[in-house]
């Protein structure tokens, strides 16, 4: 199996070996630190864990406080709070929440306007105590949403919002999306295919995915290469297999042992870059063990009747260089909601800080296809 690229998660495990804990001493209450003080020293990231979660998923969130400095950033604060609620390396929970009366964490449900979570855990008089973060380290944690808030019930996107050294101080965001399992039902000229989607084996590919198709990126699209016994491609918004996403966005690869096989929907990436997946997709026609482990699968056909569609549009004809002679194209893809009730587990994937970098331009265009089957 090809090799994935380390993430920025994995990198900030590294760094957080490099981070010297808290201890407390009895004393006064302290103040938290400046946020003068943090926004010059300090920065903080905030991630989801997965970009969809299901309703009975655990959300799980991941917060970390960088010190950008060449040298140890000692910051005090009030401590509050009995019991730790979080996983693995701490981060004080008054950075987490905050207090009712001063809130750290805030989120905002659609395009409603945001609202506090303030931390629920208080007991006895405050407690003088101090966070040290070694030069160019890193203090994380994890916290199971639903421990502090019940309120992601609801399908849609949610957005998180992290202020731990107030409104000076720096801040973070991510966002998440809560749904119910869905199929991907291609309408196209021939007829219907449904997808079943994985979202457990390539959480980050089929959320990329599936943004494209709320956008309706795909619709008026051609599948403008076939080859019979082989693959159906698309998704591309040039028609040529030379496109990208708009934005130029690209997704690092999720490959997994699962075999290619005839209706198996697999992202397309360059042959020089497996962690390139943009937009463009090819559909198997046959079995390719050939490809196994080459290219991130997000699903497979549903039924009979979708594999009766891909045989009747791999038999059009086509000119040397395997593109349809008359377009065939994606009328619309819709999302429905799985036939079985389910709920997959939670996958843990690589969360990114930011957007993907963009596609860099190359003097020749390179379509995204197969390995071993380049257009004539």
């Amino acid at each position: 199996m090809r090799s994935i690229r380390c993430s920025s998660f994995v990198r900030y495990l590294f760094a957080i070996a490099s981070v010297i804990c808290f201890a407390d001493t009895r004393g006064s209450a302290a103040e938290p630190p400046d946020a003068a003080q943090a926004s010059g020293a300090l920065a903080v990231d905030l991630q989801a864990a997965r970009g969809i979660f299901f309703r009975q998923d655990s959300i799980r969130i991941r917060f970390f406080v960088i010190n950008r400095t060449d040298s140890d950033q000692t910051l005090q604060y009030a401590r509050r709070s009995a019991d730790a609620i979080t996983d693995g390396v701490a981060l004080p929970v008054e950075w987490l929440l905050g207090t009712r009366e001063q809130p750290t964490l805030w989120v905002a449900y659609e395009n409603e306007r945001l609202k506090p979570i303030g931390s629920q855990t208080t007991s006895g008089d405050p407690v003088r105590a101090e966070v040290r973060i070694a030069p160019n380290g890193v203090l994380g944690a994890e916290l199971a949403l639903a421990q502090v808030w019940s309120g992601a019930r609801y399908p849609g996107v949610y957005r998180l919002v992290w202020r731990p050294f107030g409104e000076g101080g720096p801040q973070a965001e991510t966002r998440f999306r809560v749904d119910a399992p869905r199929d991907a039902v291609f309408v196209t000229d021939y007829g219907k295919v449904t997808f079943a989607l994985q979202y457990e084996a390539a959480p980050r590919n089929v959320e990329n995915f599936l943004e494209l198709v709320r956008e309706g990126f795909y619709n008026g699209l051609s599948l403008h290469r076939v080859i019979p016994n082989f693959v159906i491609s698309g998704g591309c918004p040039l028609s040529n297999g030379q496109g990208t996403r708009p934005d130029g966005r690209t997704v690092v690869g999720e490959f997994t042992d699962t075999p290619v096989e005839a209706g198996t929907l697999c992202m397309s990436h360059r042959q020089d870059d497996p962690d390139s997946a943009s937009c463009q997709f090819f559909i198997a026609l046959a079995r390719l063990p050939e490809l196994d482990g080459q290219y991130t699968v997000i699903g497979r056909v549903r039924d009979a009747g979708g594999l009766q569609t891909l045989e009747q549009i791999a038999r059009v004809q086509t000119d040397r260089a395997n593109r349809p002679v008359r377009s065939v194209l994606i009328r619309s893809i819709n999302l429905i909601q799985t036939a079985e009730s389910r709920t997959p587990r939670s996958a843990e994937i690589r969360p990114a800080t930011g957007r993907p970098a963009p596609v860099q331009p190359t003097s020749t265009p390179r379509p995204m296809y197969p390995v071993g089957e380049a257009p004539n």
